[in-house]
């Protein structure tokens, strides 16, 4: 598909947070701004993320998807779904419940501990 895991973190982030600055981005992907930057121009290139001005202020831009890239990222999460569906198979149902269960606790405790 011609995407890097890096860009596909961009998508990722923007698709549940569009709007969202380069320093909030870079901050997320715990990536100096100059990097999240370069990703960013990567992708406006191939007119997946455009930069919008804000509002309120002129001096910071904005990131979006753009229809190409929400298209992109629909078909990732498909294969991203199917991977998890093809490694979970020697799982059972309870124990494939279980996991689950057991993974909302971690991601519950990390949640608390965040600051």
């Amino acid at each position: 598909m011609g995407l890097t895991r890096a860009q596909w973190q961009v998508l990722v982030r923007l698709g549940r947070r569009p709007g969202m600055t380069q320093s909030e981005l870079a901050e997320l992907l715990e990536v100096e701004r100059a990097t999240a930057g370069r990703m960013v121009d990567r992708l406006e290139r191939k007119a997946w993320v455009e930069r919008r001005a804000d509002a309120a202020d002129r001096r910071v831009n904005r990131l979006y998807l753009t229809a190409a890239a929400e298209a992109v990222q629909a078909r990732v999460a498909s294969l991203g779904g199917d991977l998890v569906d093809e490694a979970l198979v020697p799982l059972a149902e309870p124990e494939r419940l279980a996991l689950a269960g057991l993974l909302a606790r971690v991601k519950d405790q990390l949640q608390v501990m965040a600051p």
